[in-house]
């Protein structure tokens, strides 16, 4: 008894002092200086947007980020919209930045990149989850070597705007296997499951958008690796079900006119490179535009931040240009 009684208090001890460290070595704001990490900083940009200003928010993993572009949706149609993709995102994680997003945001759509429906969450996914929410110290351990005094009391406030708004910008180049884009979307009529866990926390972002007045939808990106037409039956038939718009543009190759030789990072084909976010981005707003009431913010003077990131945007692009040349 008494061995039993010793090894709950060291637990509860040695969980304490976790809790403490992780208030000292998480980043208190989200600038790369602080320590925030450039993917932890994609993501967490929308949390220092203004409040109110964001039309639409993209959750999702890899293939989100890789394959929409807020800025050329806002030079084109003048509504703005914020990527919230992380690598491998699991749908849990999807809910979650959602719900601190509509804490400062009331988006009037919400989009989910569908392949994360096909992330396992399994006990150990589940555990990494808990514990880097709750414990950071194990996920900024690093940081011991740049730690200043303010770490030791100041609680996190977020500043830095990210001007990509969550897009990760790459011209990376490959051209994609020929056993890999062809006939990777062969119809037939098997259906892959879609884990159980990961349609409860889909039914809990329907009913969150619906508690804050957003639509949700998803979407799926071109992508030979990780998609396949098992996988799309499996999606429409949940989508259906649930009676969520969905759209899947590994159906619609040719009419984006993808070049699986200039258009994809990798040979396997896993995410687009900008040429090919942009045909996607392209597609999708136009999509977005015609079939709901988005708001065009190009003449508004308070959104001229938005004018200002499109710029320096521009000037990312042009740089990457000459780097190739």
């Amino acid at each position: 008894m008494k061995r039993t009684i010793k090894c709950i208090v060291f637990v509860g001890i040695f969980f304490i002092i976790l809790a403490l460290l992780s208030k000292i070595f998480v980043p208190k704001n989200n600038t790369l200086e602080a320590g925030i990490g450039k993917r932890k900083q994609l993501v967490t940009g929308i949390y220092t947007e203004p409040e109110n200003t964001i039309d639409v928010i993209v959750l999702g993993d890899s293939e989100s980020y890789n394959s929409y572009i807020p800025l050329e949706l806002w030079n084109q149609y003048g509504f703005t919209s914020y990527v919230c993709g992380t690598p491998a995102q699991r749908i849990s994680n999807s809910y979650y930045y959602l719900n601190v997003a509509f804490k400062r945001q009331k988006p009037k759509i919400v989009i989910l990149e569908a392949n994360a429906l096909y992330t396992k969450n399994g006990y150990v996914r589940h555990l990494k989850e808990y514990v880097d929410k709750y414990f950071p110290v194990l996920e900024f351990h690093d940081r011991w070597k740049n730690l200043t005094k303010e770490d030791f009391y100041k609680t996190p406030e977020y500043t830095e705007i990210v001007n990509d708004k969550g897009y990760r910008f790459s011209t990376k180049t490959n051209k994609v296997k020929k056993s890999k884009r062809d006939n990777f979307m062969k119809e037939n009529e098997v259906s892959k499951k879609v884990p159980s866990d990961n349609i409860k926390h889909l039914k809990e972002i329907k009913d969150l958008c619906k508690k804050n007045d957003a639509k949700f939808m998803l979407y799926n990106s071109p992508s030979p690796a990780n998609w396949n037409y098992d996988k799309h039956n499996g999606i429409e038939k949940i989508a259906k079900k649930l009676g969520i718009e969905y759209i899947d543009l590994n159906l619609k190759v040719d009419e984006l006119k993808i070049n699986w030789k200039k258009d994809c990072q990798e040979k396997r084909g896993e995410h687009l490179n900008y040429t090919g976010a942009l045909k996607v981005t392209s597609y999708l707003g136009e999509y977005l535009k015609n079939n709901n009431d988005l708001p065009d913010h190009r003449e508004d003077k308070s959104f001229e931040a938005w004018n200002e990131a499109y710029n320096n945007f521009q000037k990312e692009i042009e740089e990457s240009k000459k780097a190739d040349v």
